[in-house]
């Protein structure tokens, strides 16, 4: 008969990945405010930029991010006029990451008038955990699986968290 009231407790033990994540904004600046486990693993943190339904299609925006006061170079992947989305590696501790559009410029070279849309501020990563070890004894021997490598290290886990959205809006 198994009894669980005679099992042992298991409790959680690992820390939050991230702590205190916060976005703001308005106009064309927005802010994401976030406090980044030590535990953390190749965190990324990331920015997905997407117009309102008028400018669809139309001109993205001029991107620039800062990371704790210093300019940093994001990674790009598009749809242009749909949706733009800006990557960079974080690294654990507390961090402010401050978000800038301004009109852009179209294949020509004009310049946009104005733009409107959504950003929202995500941090991706894994966590490494301690594990917890339970054995189970069965009636019958079980045959070893193997399984497919997950690409993480030992004892990690996969995290995503959203730390918040705004609404921007540029007009010149």
């Amino acid at each position: 008969a198994f009894v669980t009231s005679q099992l042992p407790s298991l409790q959680a033990a690992a820390e939050p990945f991230v702590q205190g994540g916060s976005a703001n904004g308005q106009n064309g600046n927005a802010t994401a405010s976030f406090t980044l486990s030590a535990t953390s693993r190749q965190a990324t943190f990331g920015v997905l930029l997407r117009p309102t339904k008028a400018f669809q299609g139309k001109t993205d925006p001029a991107v620039t991010l800062t990371v704790d006061g210093q300019i940093a170079k994001a990674e790009r992947v598009d749809a242009k006029g749909v949706w733009g989305w800006y990557t960079l590696a974080v690294n654990p501790g507390t961090h402010r990451v401050e978000l800038t559009i301004a009109p852009g410029k179209d294949a020509k070279g004009v310049i946009a008038n104005d733009w409107s849309g959504s950003a929202q501020f995500w941090i991706t990563g894994t966590q490494a955990v301690k594990p917890i070890e339970a054995k189970v004894k069965g009636k019958l021997a079980a045959e070893p699986r193997l399984l497919p490598p997950t690409g993480r290290g030992d004892s990690e886990l996969p995290r995503t968290v959203k730390l918040g959205e705004v609404s921007l809006q540029i007009t010149k």
